[in-house]
């Protein structure tokens, strides 16, 4: 398998020659978000070829800062949905559904379960449908490992753009050194093996500083 990891670029943009705007260049991955968030938060914005401009004031800050909270949870998400990929029988009795975030139309976010579920035969797993047509299936969690971890990858890299434009200290960072170590947890879900995957996963610790 060869799937390559896009590296999201979302950066900000000063215009020397007119403080009064601050301008992003967003990439086609995460654009519709930033557009669907500045939208449903009322804030206005211009785009020309991938670089969207808005007004420098409080309230644009305030939502940004706010984005930056959201990103955090998108971020997280993303690992629970990945830590429950095998998770057969979750608290409620039911396979483990995937977490979805959307957001409303204030701009504030919601958190839903995706519907359906992925079908493996196993009659000696202990979850097994025992009666039906689907008799001897194990009902598993609809995420796809390598979606979810380009996601994670893509949703940290725009959290680290955003608290780099508002100066925080505290990032969440995956070192260049450890993008390997997401080819080789890519690789080894075509083994299907995700219990490694996962631990080899664990091992890179999201790090905050």
């Amino acid at each position: 398998m060869t799937k390559q990891i896009a590296v999201i670029f979302f950066f900000v943009l000063i215009n020397c020659n007119n403080y009064s705007k601050i301008n992003f260049y967003v990439d086609s991955f995460q654009k519709p978000f930033i557009e669907d968030y500045f939208n449903k938060s009322k804030i206005s914005f211009s785009d020309t070829e991938g670089i969207i401009s808005i007004e420098k004031n409080r309230y644009s800050e305030l939502k940004i800062k706010k984005l930056l909270i959201i990103q955090l949870k998108r971020i997280e998400l993303c690992v629970e949905n990945i830590r429950n990929i095998q998770t057969t029988k979750a608290l409620n009795g039911s396979f483990y559904k995937k977490q979805l975030l959307s957001l409303n139309t204030d701009g504030s976010y919601k958190i839903s379960e995706a519907s359906g579920s992925r079908l493996v035969f196993d009659p000696e797993h202990p979850d097994a449908i025992g009666k039906g047509s689907k008799k001897g299936y194990v009902e598993f969690p609809n995420i796809i490992l390598e979606e979810e971890l380009f996601l994670l990858k893509s949703n940290i890299s725009l959290y680290n753009s955003l608290a780099l434009f508002l100066g925080k200290e505290k990032n969440v960072i995956i070192h260049e050194e450890n993008f390997d170590s997401y080819i080789s947890v890519f690789n080894l879900t075509h083994k299907k093996n995700y219990d490694e995957a996962i631990l080899q996963l664990e091992t890179l610790k999201l790090k905050r500083y």
